[in-house]
C-alpha cells in the first residue's frame, strides 16, 4: 500500500471496487492527480476490481498484480516501505 512511480515520482493511489472508465488518459491524470474529486469521475463501480494510478500511468485489475520495474511492459512502480 506504499508504492511510488519511478517515472513521475508520485505515490500510487488505489481505489477499490471500481475500474477506470475507457476515457481515462495521460493528460487527465496529469491534470487531476491531486484532485480526488475529479479522479473519481473517471471510475466505474465494478465489484472486486482495484484501480491504481500515479500521475502518468493507470491500471485496473481483478487479481493481485506483481510489478517489476525491470519489465518495460508494466508500470514502473516500486515499493517504498510498509506502513
Amino acid at each position: 500500500d506504499n508504492m511510488r512511480c519511478l517515472k513521475c515520482n508520485f505515490n500510487i493511489l488505489c481505489y477499490r471496487n471500481v475500474k477506470w472508465d475507457n476515457s481515462i488518459d495521460y493528460m487527465y491524470l496529469r491534470n487531476n492527480y491531486l484532485n480526488p474529486d475529479k479522479l473519481i469521475l473517471k471510475l466505474i463501480e465494478s465489484t472486486n476490481y482495484c484501480s491504481y494510478c500515479c500521475q502518468c500511468t493507470w491500471i485496473d485489475t481483478l487479481d493481485d498484480i506483481s510489478i517489476s520495474p525491470n519489465d518495460t511492459n508494466q508500470p514502473q512502480w516500486v515499493c517504498i516501505g510498509h506502513n
